[in-house]
């Protein structure tokens, strides 16, 4: 019997990326790699993949990359990260931003007590409890 491999094949972004004018082609499909990587911060880690091996997962070289994550950086959309035990080896997360990320997809936030909760006017109730329960 062959290896089992859990291939990930779904990425998570920003909500807000849908609608940055700033955003090129190449900003997103560098997003959707490191998202892939990042897996949302699941397993506690960010992204440690090397450039050689990011260019070639996005499809352009190296330099390009590097000015691209260094754009993304500068707007928000990742956090360069340090590894502890190699110094000069850096990580990249994507930063989620629950109150700028939230309208970007459809769903608005509203304040209740200490808390912020998502709203959804334009689905029903059962699907918005599911989706609230999924994003808290």
């Amino acid at each position: 019997m062959g290896k089992v491999t859990t291939l990930n094949y779904f990425r998570a972004l920003p909500g807000r990326a849908s609608h940055d004018r700033r955003l090129t082609a190449l900003h997103f499909r560098v997003l959707l790699v490191v998202a892939g990587h990042d897996r949302m911060g699941r397993n506690g880690q960010c992204c440690w993949a090397g450039r050689k091996k990011l260019a070639a997962r996005v499809g352009c070289d190296p330099s390009s990359l590097s000015s691209a994550i260094s754009d993304l950086v500068d707007m928000e959309y990742l956090q360069e990260e340090r590894h502890e035990n190699d110094g000069p080896r850096k990580g990249f997360q994507v930063i989620y931003k629950a109150e700028e990320d939230a309208p970007g997809i459809g769903i608005e936030l509203q304040k209740v007590g200490s808390r912020m909760r998502t709203y959804l006017p334009e689905i029903g109730s059962r699907i918005a409890t599911y989706l609230t329960a999924m994003i808290s």
